[in-house]
Formats: C-alpha cells, sequence, structure tokens
C-alpha cells in the first residue's frame, strides 16, 4: 500500500491528478501521510517539552515531516516491495514502517536536540542559534536531578528542599507548579532543619528558586548534621 501511495504522487506517474476525499481510500491517504509524524513528534517532545504542536499548525508539521520520512525510506520501501512475503511479514513491516521506525528516529532527535549538540557547536564557530527549549524554566527544569535547591516565596518565606527523583518540575505553560520531596526550615544560623515532608508550591507563590551545585549526597549529610 505505502508503494501505491508513493507512486500515486505526481513525481511518479507523471500527471497531477487530484485525490477523491470522499473515496474510501483517502483514508488510507490521510492516515499514511499523518501518522508517522505524529509517531515521531510525541516521542520527540518527551525529550524536549512534552508538548505537540498546536492544532492550527499540526497538520503542516505532519506532512512535512512524513514528507522527509517517506523520501529516507522509499529506497527501503521500493526493496520490501520486490522481495516476497506473506501477510504477516507484511503486516510487521508496517508496524515497522509507519509506527516503530518513527518512534525511534523521534526519541534519538529528541535525545540529540536536548543535549544540545547542534547548539553548542554552531556557537562553537561563532555563530548564535535561537535555543530549542522556549524559556529558562524548561530547560532548568530538564537539567535538575540530584540537588537541592532554596524556594523563596513571595511573603518572604525561603525553605531548603531536596530535589531529587520524587521531585517534579511541571513544564506546562498554563501551570509551573513544582513539587519537593523533601523540605527544610532555614535557621538564622543557615543550618537545615529537616521538616519530614514534601511540599507543592504553584508557581504563582513562588518568588525565586536557587540552585545549588552540591550533590544530594553531601547536602544530605549536612542537613542531617544539621538537624542533630
Amino acid at each position: 500500500m505505502l508503494v501505491k501511495i508513493m507512486t500515486s504522487f505526481p513525481s511518479f506517474r507523471g500527471v497531477m491528478p487530484l485525490p477523491d476525499l470522499s473515496s474510501p481510500e483517502a483514508v488510507y491517504y490521510i492516515l499514511a501521510l499523518t501518522i508517522p509524524a505524529i509517531v515521531f513528534l510525541y516521542a520527540r517532545t518527551q525529550f524536549i517539552n512534552g508538548r505537540m504542536p498546536p492544532p492550527s499548525e499540526a497538520i503542516l508539521y505532519y506532512f512535512a515531516i512524513t514528507a522527509i520520512y517517506y523520501g529516507l525510506v522509499y529506497p527501503i520501501i521500493l526493496l520490501a516491495h520486490s522481495l516476497q512475503g506473506n501477510w504477516l511479514t507484511w503486516w510487521l513491516g508496517w508496524v515497522v514502517l509507519v509506527f516503530f521506525a518513527p518512534f525511534v528516529l523521534g526519541a534519538f532527535s529528541g535525545w540529540f536536540a536536548s543535549n544540545g549538540f547542534v547548539y553548542h557547536a554552531l556557537r562553537s564557530l561563532g555563530l548564535k542559534p535561537v535555543h530549542i527549549t522556549p524559556t529558562a524554566w524548561e530547560w532548568r527544569a530538564a537539567q535538575c536531578g540530584g540537588e537541592w535547591v532554596v524556594i523563596t516565596l513571595k511573603n518572604g518565606n525561603a525553605y531548603g528542599a531536596e530535589c531529587g527523583p520524587g521531585s517534579f518540575f511541571s513544564t506546562h505553560p498554563s501551570e509551573r507548579d513544582i513539587y519537593v520531596q523533601r523540605t527544610f526550615d532555614i535557621l538564622e544560623n543557615g543550618e537545615w532543619v529537616d521538616r519530614h515532608f514534601g511540599m507543592l508550591v504553584c508557581a504563582s507563590e513562588i518568588s525565586t528558586i536557587e540552585f545549588y551545585c552540591e550533590s544530594l549526597g553531601d547536602a544530605n549529610d549536612q542537613a542531617t548534621k544539621s538537624a542533630k
């Protein structure tokens, strides 16, 4: 079916037929032109900001990405079409081509972009590209792993917090709240006293967040000693 779809384009047939959107085959055309891009973008966004393109722009992304994808894998499609196989091998080939391969490529693309390889390479050449991450909040949330932070609220209260695997930074634009798995009162002499519970902080209540470079192990030892 993919070969039929590919050979139906003007560049392969030498004519420019108008697609009949009312025919049952139109469903296959639409799915074949959108599903690989949807799978690709879904996998990619898991490494960047977790958000798919807005509906008003999505269809353009889908068609553009699918066109590039089919252009890259078209030789493989022709090779597969020339081979003999049963319904099972054709079904597996369809699943790999439409779902598995776009997912792997999208995940690799997202991982590659999230690490900023191209961005840093261009910066090293003296160029000034725009960073792929739209906000500093999303960039720092993606980098946050095992460290300690100090959260200062708008009412002036400040709390130390453990920002470990059990913590969460929301990157949704409508509500960028955070949850920290362990909190500490900060005494006047700078000591941290364990409060023995986590805390959810709404974005509207946050004034500043200070990130410490110490590892969780070092900070945890210091906090335990302070609590004693």
